[in-house]
């Protein structure tokens, strides 16, 4: 009869699959003995009851088989009633014993490794059966290449161990140990992970738990701040006034009357001395570098006029509230170089622009 257990279906692909199935589900049932021939014959002197359990046992093996073949693999066990034998024909078609046959399993045997993510004890089992797969048809791998095929391409953290497994003693290096030696030392590099991983998490939370502790002190502790709004506008600044035409806009540079005859803009004063001019300069030349020297010169209407040399150091101003330092100077004139003027000059001093 049918399993109610799910048994993969029987392709040339899935025969290994669905042998290790259909084993445990006989050893379930009591009747893999059958198939593998350890069932030792029934005694002459049995009983009744014991005679129909072992035909019992005995008829389940091949049925078990029978069913889970597939109808597509049913015509060939036609005419078999022995469970051992419906085992040896299916072997024989799906695993014929032939040299590719070998060849398809030492590739497999020598290809296996261990996959991302897969444990340690799941690929020593994949390695295992593998080796046995080439056992059963005559073809066995001998116990140190099943050694070497465990070591032969693991994950770099377990380099250290396989450097140890390395320099095993002849009678040391056996599948076996090398299995158990392998596992342990997974088990170990888990334990440290996660220790690794609890210490980080440690690490963070004490982390956290500070950074809010101090966001908190540091927010009581902080005013609010009050904005206040600042204007963006900037002074216009204004050009002139010329002193050929007395205008603003523009310089005398610039002016359209530079080189027509006006009125003069200073009015005409004493003449002025070489060697007053002199003791000017000399007074002049008294003050620090990176201020301005001034001189009240100008006698028009407005007095925030200027006169500007942009060849001296020296400059002429009207308006004595501009000075921070002022000392009076008598009986002293001085030429201006606009319109050969000569001017009185009432004192020097320093104005600091800000």
């Amino acid at each position: 009869m049918e399993s109610h257990f799910p048994i993969t279906a029987l392709t040339a692909e899935t025969f290994t699959q669905w042998k290790t199935e259909i084993q445990v589900l006989l050893l379930d049932r009591g009747a893999w003995g059958f198939i593998d021939g350890t069932e030792p014959p029934i005694d002459a002197t049995a009983s009744r009851r014991e005679v129909i359990d072992y035909n019992l046992r005995k008829g389940r093996a091949f049925s078990t088989i029978f069913f889970n073949a597939g109808e597509e693999n049913r015509p060939l066990l036609a005419g078999v009633t022995d469970g051992k034998k419906a085992w040896q024909i299916l072997e024989e078609h799906f695993e014929p014993p032939s040299r590719s046959r070998v060849a398809q399993l030492l590739d497999t045997f020598y290809s296996t490794r261990i996959q991302p993510g897969e444990s340690m004890g799941i690929f020593l089992a994949r390695l295992q059966k593998a080796a046995r797969d080439l056992d059963d048809i005559g073809h066995g791998v001998e116990d140190k290449y099943q050694g070497y095929q465990a070591i032969r391409c693991l994950p770099p953290e377990y380099k250290g161990i396989v450097q140890i497994i390395y320099r095993y003693e002849d009678k040391d290096f056996k599948f076996s140990q090398i299995k158990s030696d392998l596992i342990a030392e997974e088990h170990r590099i888990a334990h440290m992970q996660r220790d690794y991983e609890l210490n980080e998490s440690t690490i963070n939370v004490a982390s956290t738990s500070t950074s809010v502790i101090n966001n908190n002190v540091h927010a009581s502790n902080v005013k609010p701040k009050k904005f206040v709004k600042v204007s963006q506008s900037k002074p216009t600044k204004v050009i002139g006034p010329c002193f050929k035409c007395n205008q603003l806009g523009h310089l005398i540079a610039d002016c359209n009357l530079r080189d027509k005859p006006t009125a003069q803009t200073f009015k005409k004063g004493k003449n002025f001395k070489k060697s007053k001019n002199k003791n000017l300069s000399g007074q002049l030349a008294e003050s620090g570098s990176g201020v301005v020297e001034e001189a009240n010169l100008t006698e028009g209407d407005t007095k925030h006029w200027w006169v500007v040399d942009t060849a001296a150091t020296q400059h002429f101003c009207k308006d004595r509230e501009l000075f921070v330092k002022y000392k009076p100077i008598k009986n002293t004139s001085m030429t201006l170089a606009v319109g050969d003027v000569n001017s009185p000059i009432e004192g020097i001093g320093t104005v600091v622009f800000y």
